[in-house]
C-alpha cells in the first residue's frame, strides 16, 4: 500500500472499523481496487482512476460500478455476493464499514463497497490443479457443464458488426501488438513478437467468416469476462458456501467497469479460452482440450474449435502485456520484478505456441459405434488443433430445427436421412477445406463405403485424411449408452436397440482403410489417446511436407 492511499484504505485496517469481531485484516490492491479481507467478509471499493478502459474517478460512478458487480457476479456466485454498503465518517470522526443503522445517522459517505463472503483461497481452481486436489478426473465435465448452464442464460449480443465483428477483432489484436512494442527484446523476443504479428494476420483472415458466422448465430453474449483459474472456486467441501450447487461451483469476479467488446461482451469460445489457457499455463493442457470438448459437445457448436487457437493466443498474450507492464513498477523488488519477467516471457512463449502447425488442411475420419467415445475423442482434438468439428448427430439436429439437447423421433433416424446426414456432413468438409481449415468427422461411419466417401472429398482437394477407428467391446459400449442417456450434455439420441443394430451393421476397417489410420483402444484414458491421434496426426503432417 502507497503511502497516498486514501484516508479510508488505512482506517480499514483497524478491527473497530467493523461491526463484527475481527481478529486479522488483510489489505490487496489491484490496478483498480481495493480488498479488504477481514474475518468472513471481503469488502472491495473501487480506485479513483481513469485508464480509458474503466473510468472510476467519480463517487457516483465507483457506486454505479459496485452495484454492477454485485448484480453481474450474481449470476454465478449468488450467495457470495451480499451487497453495496458504504465506508462512512460518523460523526464522532472514526471511519467504519458498513455500520448499523442506528449508528449511521448523519454520517459522511466516503466511499462504496462490495461486500462478499470470503472464500477459501485453497479452493480455487488454481490451488486444486497446483496441488492434486480432490476430484480433478472430473473437473473438466463438471466445468463445461456449469458454463454450458451459464452461458444459455446470457443475454446475447446483438449481431452488430461494428460493435462485435471480425473487424473489432483484427482492431483489438492490432492495438495490442502495439502496445507491446516497449517490452520487445525484454520480456517479448523480436522473433516470437514476429511470428506472431504475421500468424494473428492470416488467421484473422481465414477464420473472418468464422467468426462473423459466430455472431450472427448468438455466440456472442454477456459473459464472465474475466475467467481465470483463480476466480473459479471448487467448494466440495465447504457447502455452506456453494450457493446450494450440487457441482459446489462458484465464479467470482466477472468484469462490471467495461462495456466493450472483449470484456464482458465476448465469444462464448473466447471465454471457455481463457479458462483453458490459464489451465495448460498451470500444466493441465490435456485437462484444458477435454473441458473445451465436452463444452462442445454439449452445446453442438461446431466451429468453437476452430477459432480456439486465436482466442488462447490473445488470451496468452494480454497476460503476458500485462506481467510486463507490471514488471515495469518502480516500487518493485529486485525478485519480484525477476518473477514477473519471467512469468511475462511465459505468457508469451504459451501465446506463440497456439499458432496453428498444420500447414496444410486434413480430414480427420473418425469410425465407432455408439458409446466408443469418439465424439468426445475428436472434439477434445478439435480444441487442441482448431479443427472444425463435424458431429453427425449436431447436424441431424440442425437439419430438424431441433436443439442439441432435445431428442429427436426415431423416425429421423431412417437409413434415407442418415444418408442425407452424411451427404450434409461431407459437404461441410468439403467447405472448410476449400478454405485451408482442417476438419474433424465426427460419425459412426459403419461401413467401407461411408469411411471411404468422407475421407475421399479430402483427397480430391489436395488435403491429407485418415481414419481414426475406435475399437470396443459390445458390452462397455452399451453399458456407456445407458448410462450416458438423459443426461445433460449429451448429444446422442443412441439406445440399446440402437447400438445392436449398428453392431450388425458394422463393418470393421481393413488393412488398406488403416494404411494410413490408426485404431484406438476405448478403454484408454482420454488423454492417452488423444496423444497417440495427435502423434499419428503430426506424422503424416511431417510426411505430407
Amino acid at each position: 500500500m502507497l503511502p497516498e492511499s486514501p484516508e479510508y484504505v488505512i482506517a480499514l485496517l483497524n478491527s473497530s472499523a467493523y461491526s463484527y469481531e475481527v481478529t486479522e485484516i488483510d489489505l490487496r490492491e489491484t490496478h483498480i481496487s481495493y480488498v479488504h479481507i477481514a474475518g468472513d467478509y471481503v469488502f472491495k471499493t473501487k480506485k479513483a482512476v481513469n485508464f480509458g478502459f474503466v473510468n472510476q474517478m467519480s463517487l457516483e460512478s465507483r457506486k454505479f460500478f459496485c452495484d454492477q458487480e454485485v448484480v453481474l457476479n450474481s449470476r454465478l456466485a449468488p450467495s457470495i455476493y451480499l451487497g453495496v454498503v458504504p465506508v462512512v465518517r460518523l460523526n464522532g470522526g472514526q471511519i467504519v464499514v458498513d455500520p448499523p443503522p442506528n449508528e449511521s445517522q448523519g454520517a459522511e459517505t466516503l466511499e462504496w463497497a462490495v461486500k462478499m463472503r470470503r472464500l477459501p483461497e485453497e479452493a480455487t481452481l488454481a490451488s486444486v490443479l497446483k496441488t492434486g486436489g480432490e476430484n480433478v478426473d472430473t473437473l473438466a465435465e463438471r466445468l463445461a457443464m456449469r458454463l454450458f448452464e451459464f452461458h444459455k442464460t446470457c443475454e446475447e449480443v446483438e449481431a452488430d458488426v461494428e460493435f462485435a465483428g471480425p473487424k473489432k477483432v483484427k482492431e483489438w489484436w492490432d492495438r495490442e501488438l502495439i502496445e507491446v512494442a516497449d517490452f520487445i527484446d525484454f520480456t517479448l523476443p523480436r522473433e516470437t513478437y514476429e511470428r506472431l504479428l504475421t500468424s494473428v494476420e492470416k488467421m484473422l483472415q481465414v477464420h473472418e467468416s468464422v467468426l462473423l458466422q459466430r455472431l450472427e448465430t448468438g455466440l456472442v453474449v454477456e459473459g464472465h469476462g474475466d475467467l481465470h483459474c483463480d476466480h473459479v472456486y471448487l467448494l466440495d467441501s465447504f457447502s455452506e458456501l456453494a450457493s446450494g450447487r450440487s457441482d459446489g461451483i462458484v465464479i467470482v469476479d466477472g468484469i462490471e467497469f467495461n462495456d466493450w467488446f472483449q470484456f464482458r461482451y465476448l465469444d462464448v469460445g473466447y471465454e471457455l479460452a481463457f479458462l483453458a489457457m490459464d489451465m495448460t499455463a498451470l500444466g493441465y493442457e490435456s485437462l484444458a482440450n477435454e473441458l473445451v470438448g465436452r463444452y462442445i459437445i454439449a452445446t453442438g457448436d461446431q466451429t468453437l474449435s476452430v477459432v480456439q487457437p486465436l482466442h488462447r493466443m490473445f488470451r496468452a498474450f494480454i497476460r503476458g502485456k500485462i506481467a510486463s507492464i507490471t514488471a515495469q513498477d518502480s516500487g518493485l523488488s529486485k525478485d519480484a520484478r525477476k518473477k514477473l519477467e519471467i512469468e511475462a516471457s511465459s505468457y508469451f512463449s504459451l501465446a506463440v505456441g497456439y499458432v496453428p502447425e498444420l500447414s496444410q488442411p486434413m480430414s480427420v475420419v473418425m469410425c465407432g459405434v455408439s458409446g466408443s467415445g469418439k465424439s468426445l475423442i475428436s472434439a477434445t482434438l478439435a480444441s487442441k488443433y482448431g479443427f472444425a468439428w463435424l458431429n453427425s448427430d449436431a447436424i441431424r439436429k440442425e437439419m430438424f430445427g431441433v436443439a442439441v439437447g432435445e431428442e429427436l423421433s426415431p423416425s429421423k433416424y431412417s437409413d434415407d436421412i442418415s444418408q442425407q446426414v452424411y451427404e450434409k456432413m461431407v459437404e461441410k468438409a468439403q467447405l472448410f477445406i476449400s478454405y485451408g481449415q482442417s476438419v474433424v468427422l465426427d460419425a459412426t461411419h459403419l461401413t467401407h463405403a461411408q469411411r471411404m466417401n468422407s475421407m475421399a472429398i479430402a483427397i480430391q482437394l489436395g488435403a491429407s485424411s485418415t481414419l481414426v477407428a475406435i475399437d470396443i467391446d459390445a458390452e462397455l459400449a452399451e453399458d456407456r449408452v445407458v448410462n450416458r442417456m438423459n443426461k445433460v450434455g449429451n448429444i446422442s439420441d443412441a439406445t440399446s436397440n440402437v447400438l445392436k443394430k449398428q453392431l450388425k451393421q458394422y463393418q470393421i476397417p481393413s488393412a488398406d482403410e488403416l494404411s494410413n489410420g490408426i485404431v484406438i483402444d476405448a478403454n484408454l484414458q482420454l488423454a492417452e489417446q488423444t496423444a497417440l491421434i495427435s502423434k499419428h496426426i503430426e506424422s503424416i503432417h511431417q510426411s505430407s511436407e
